[in-house]
């Protein structure tokens, strides 16, 4: 008995051939996103040598200079220098007790304004001889007659009345300071005892009668101040 075609049997055989063909073309068209899908094996083959280096390409330019970094910690301090050994240079003898040495200090060592020293060690600094410095300050002892018991050297009495004395220091007392005093030569302090160079300027004694550069006029007075009276003195020009 022949089985006929009917609408249903059609459909169900067209769409058993649909699926079968649609199972196919998915398998040709499989996507594979992982290297995980594909065996190690077959990686492997796929992996080819590396090519030849390239040429190096132009240096670029310099960036910014960066921040400075911290400063380091401080190192260990050094070891202290000796402090014995010879001295140099202006110096002479050995630490840690040189002194200077002889000649090695002149007067174009001193600061501008500064004067030669007048001490008597200066022949020890490298100068000129104390021997060869005059005498910083010049004096006198004079008695009331007007004679010089003792003095420091080339002053003489020029001119002598009473209470009115001239002495001669024998250079320019212009512009020196002038002390006066009495003695104790008269055992008594009675009177005044003055001073002054002798000269036309305001500071001197202007009927003095010497010389204006190198005289000095003493007038000694009474115990009232009223007078002049014969007293014994000291002077001293600086």
């Amino acid at each position: 008995m022949r089985r006929r075609l009917s609408y249903a049997n059609v459909t169900a055989t067209l769409a058993l051939v649909f699926a079968m063909s649609g199972g196919a073309l998915a398998a040709n068209h499989y996507l594979i996103n992982s290297t995980k899908q594909i065996s190690p094996k077959v990686l492997k083959s796929l992996k080819g040598k590396n090519g030849a280096a390239g040429k190096i390409g132009a240096t670029g330019a310099a960036g910014p200079t960066g921040a400075s970094g911290p400063q380091g910690k401080e190192g260990p301090q050094g070891l202290t220098g000796p402090s014995t050994g010879p001295a140099g240079g202006a110096l002479t003898g050995a630490y840690p007790n040189p002194t200077l040495a002889s000649g090695s200090v002149t007067t174009s060592n001193f600061a501008a304004g500064a004067e030669a020293p007048i001490a008597a060690n200066a022949e020890s600094l490298g100068g000129t001889p104390a021997s060869g410095y005059q005498t910083a300050a010049h004096w006198a002892l004079v008695d009331k007659g007007g004679t010089i018991v003792s003095q420091s050297g080339g002053i003489s009495v020029v001119s002598h009345t009473s209470g009115e004395y001239i002495l001669d220091f024998g250079f320019s007392v212009v512009g020196h300071p002038i002390l006066v005093t009495q003695s104790t030569r008269d055992n008594s302090f009675v009177g005044g005892v003055s001073t002054a160079p002798c000269g036309t300027t305001t500071e001197s004694y202007p009927n003095c009668g010497g010389d204006p550069t190198t005289d000095v006029f003493v007038g000694t007075e009474d115990s009232a101040d009223t007078g002049v009276s014969e007293r014994s003195f000291y002077i001293v020009v600086l």
